[in-house]
């Protein structure tokens, strides 16, 4: 449920326009925002959210990234 509460507010808040989920496998991306989202753990969200465009991190990882004081 809580996944699903923040992804509404992803959503919501237009995230998606600067942090779509699109896979870039650049050694320097991957360095700098950790590992990217596969195809296959989004294949039945609605709506989908894969972008064309990405100048942020992709969230789906972040919060792995920090710890819960963040």
């Amino acid at each position: 449920p809580l996944r699903l509460m923040g992804r509404d507010v992803y959503i919501r808040e237009g995230c998606v326009g600067c942090h779509s989920q699109q896979i870039r496998v650049l050694a320097a991306e991957v360095q700098r925002y950790g590992p990217y989202s596969l195809a296959s753990e989004s294949m039945y969200d609605h709506p989908f959210l894969w972008g064309s465009k990405r100048t942020g991190p992709d969230l789906a990882r972040v919060g792995e990234r920090y710890s819960d004081d963040w």
